[in-house]
C-alpha cells in the first residue's frame, strides 16, 4: 500500500471519536449538494440576476430562511454551482495538451473533452452562456471567473502551438478562435437531455471537424516556420 493510500485510509482522530459537528456536516452535504443542484436549475433558466433566493426555495419546496442554514448568499449558491461544475478542468486540458502529439489533437481532444461537460453540465453550460457578463463583473465570483479565464488561455496555447507547428493559418487570431469555438460549444446544450439525444463524443468529433478545417493552413503550407 502506498503511503498515501495508506494516509487516506487511516482513521483520524475526528474519524475515531466524531463530533456533533462532523455528524451534522455528514448529514447535510446530500442536502446541500441537492439544493445546489435546484440552484443551478433557476440561475439557468431565469438567470442569475433575475433569480432569487426565494425561486431557489420554492423550487426546493422549503421556506427561504431555511436557506440560509446552508448558503450566506444567492452569489455563494452561484459560486459553489460553478465551483463544482468546473473544478480541476485547466489541469485536465494541459494535460490533454501536453500529452497530445501536436496542436490538432490536442484541439480535437479538448472539443471533445468540454463537449462531454457540456452534456454532464446543461445547466452550468447555459449558465457560462448566457451570465458570462454578470460572472466577469461580480466581485464575489472572481475566483469563478479566473478558472474560465485559464481554461481559455491554455485554448489559446493549443491554437498558438498550432501556428507555431505550421498546422493553423499564420494570420489567425488565437483570441477570437477561441471564443468562437467557445461559443459553439457552449451552444451544442440543445443537442442534449433533456431537449436532445445526441452522443457527446459524436458532437465533440463532428465540431472539432469543423474549427479544424476553418483554422488548419493550406496543406502546402503546413510546414514548420523558419
Amino acid at each position: 500500500m502506498s503511503e498515501a493510500r495508506a494516509l487516506a485510509s487511516s482513521p483520524t482522530m475526528s474519524e475515531t471519536t466524531p463530533d456533533s459537528n462532523t455528524t451534522r456536516g455528514k448529514k447535510t452535504r446530500p442536502r446541500r449538494d441537492e439544493l445546489l443542484t435546484i440552484a443551478a436549475r433557476v440561475f439557468a433558466s431565469k438567470g442569475i440576476a433575475s433569480a432569487t433566493v426565494r425561486d431557489i426555495a420554492t423550487e426546493a419546496g422549503i421556506l427561504s430562511g431555511s436557506l440560509y442554514h446552508h448558503f450566506t448568499s444567492k452569489e455563494e449558491m452561484v459560486r459553489e454551482v460553478l465551483t463544482k461544475a468546473g473544478a480541476g478542468e485547466a489541469a485536465a486540458y494541459r494535460q490533454i495538451f501536453y500529452s497530445s502529439p501536436n496542436a490538432d489533437e490536442a484541439l480535437r481532444r479538448s472539443t471533445r473533452f468540454a463537449v462531454n461537460r457540456v452534456a454532464e453540465n446543461p445547466d452550468v453550460a447555459r449558465i457560462y452562456r448566457n451570465d458570462a457578463q454578470y460572472i466577469r463583473e461580480t466581485p464575489a465570483l472572481a475566483e469563478s471567473e479566473e478558472r474560465r479565464q485559464s481554461n481559455r488561455v491554455v485554448w489559446m496555447e493549443v491554437v498558438d502551438a498550432g501556428i507555431t507547428q505550421g498546422l493553423f493559418r499564420q494570420d489567425l487570431d488565437a483570441d477570437l478562435a477561441v471564443r468562437a469555438m467557445w461559443d459553439t460549444i457552449l451552444g451544442s446544450i440543445r443537442w442534449f437531455p433533456p431537449r436532445g439525444n445526441a452522443d457527446p463524443d459524436t458532437v465533440g468529433d463532428q465540431l472539432a471537424d469543423l474549427f479544424l478545417g476553418g483554422i488548419r493552413a493550406p496543406k502546402k503550407s503546413r510546414q514548420r516556420p523558419n
